[in-house]
């Protein structure tokens, strides 16, 4: 037997020689040793008791590619019977900050949807409403915003496309907020915006450090004006990244936004991540993460 595709693991640095391992299809979290982690991956010999465990939780199978095999059936299976189709469109990769912590920076400039890529997804997404599908478009970025004509474009497109096969359609954009501002919400809401989701990494000091405009200037204070314009008219997701430096902080920024008259009830949802360090083990670049690390936030 091998240990699953789907199995990750992660160290234990105040237990040395042990490990966390989550099997992800059965999601099992257990604490193991380094070397049985060794063993099972050598195919090393083991208790029938322990392997029959590890074989219930997902961990050890007998076959790594019927094992594959099997998750695409069952993704083919729910595609299938579903009603709803979810799609992500990356409009573009430029953004108007610069993140120190953005794995998307190497990619500035040389990516943006064309025209005929807008028009391919239009007819391929129109094509699925055809067939009794809802439609919802997570517009993604760099800051999507700033294509805001070609999101535009699409969002019409595809609201006739829906309301022609009497199916729905709607849109949510991730942003990092400093070009929502209410005219903007209130031009795309007839065309399906339905939930935006947004960043702030902290308090003043701490976002302003970490998200700052590409100028150097911070980008706090805009996107707490744009969220104080558009909340009673559109549900936020609001996320931010945190450091082990600063996450104690993060209760400042919820006290910010009740003080400037912003309803906590208003929002979708609130949650916070953890900045992650590169794959090179250096500290270096992209929003939605640990300093020097990677985000997992927009």
């Amino acid at each position: 037997m091998q240990p699953s595709c789907y199995v990750t693991t992660f160290p234990c640095p105040d237990k040395p020689g042990r490990l966390l391992l989550l099997a992800t299809r059965r999601c099992a979290v257990m604490e193991l040793s380094d070397e049985l982690w060794q063993r099972m991956r050598d195919g090393g010999e083991m208790e029938e008791e322990e392997r029959e465990t590890l074989q219930r939780l997902g961990v050890l199978v007998h076959d790594r590619e019927a094992e594959k095999e099997e998750m695409r059936e069952t993704f083919d299976r729910i595609n299938r019977e579903s009603r709803h189709l979810s799609v992500v469109a990356a409009l573009t990769m430029e953004c108007n900050l610069a993140c120190p912590y953005c794995f998307k920076a190497p990619f500035r400039g040389e990516q943006t949807m064309d025209d005929a890529i807008a028009d391919l997804l239009i007819r391929r997404m129109s094509e699925r409403m055809s067939q009794g599908l809802d439609l919802t478009v997570d517009f993604y970025g760099g800051e999507a915003l700033l294509q805001l004509t070609l999101l535009k474009r699409i969002a019409t497109a595809l609201q006739r496309a829906a309301l022609e096969h009497g199916v729905t359609f709607q849109f949510n954009i991730f942003s990092n907020g400093t070009l929502l501002t209410r005219p903007v919400v209130e031009e795309l809401l007839p065309l399906g915006l339905a939930a935006v989701r947004l960043t702030l990494d902290g308090p003043p000091d701490i976002h302003d450090s970490q998200r700052p405009f590409v100028s150097g200037r911070g980008s706090f204070a805009a996107i707490m004006e744009n969220i104080h314009a558009i909340h009673d008219i559109l549900p936020i997701d609001l996320g931010g990244n945190f450091t082990r430096e600063n996450y104690r902080r993060f209760p400042e920024l919820l006290d910010l936004l009740i003080a400037r008259g912003i309803d906590p009830a208003r929002f979708k949802a609130v949650g916070f991540s953890p900045v992650v360090p590169r794959a090179d083990g250096s500290l270096a670049g992209d929003l939605g993460g640990t300093p020097r690390g990677q985000a997992l936030n927009h």
